[in-house]
């Protein structure tokens, strides 16, 4: 896990979502409405306090067009 701010650690799957939301110059709730997920609960899963599902995980993927590969790894 890597450490952010106010030591915070995040598994590599917040980060990289967090990562590509933030490239992809996302709010919350423009990502939100792109992917029918709400806001809380991207929130929540970017922050660790929930594990997205496969379906969550395909709708991200359209979205930031990368493949859903991009979100398996490696346990630390």
């Amino acid at each position: 896990m890597e450490t952010i701010t106010n030591n915070i650690q995040l598994s590599n799957l917040a980060l990289t979502l967090r990562r590509l939301r933030i490239e992809n110059g996302l709010s919350f709730k423009k990502l939100a409405n792109l992917t029918g997920i709400s806001a809380g609960d991207l929130f929540d899963i970017e922050r660790d306090f929930a594990i997205p599902s496969e379906k969550i995980l395909d709708k991200l993927a359209k979205v930031y067009k990368v493949e859903t590969s991009i979100f398996n790894v490696e346990a630390e």
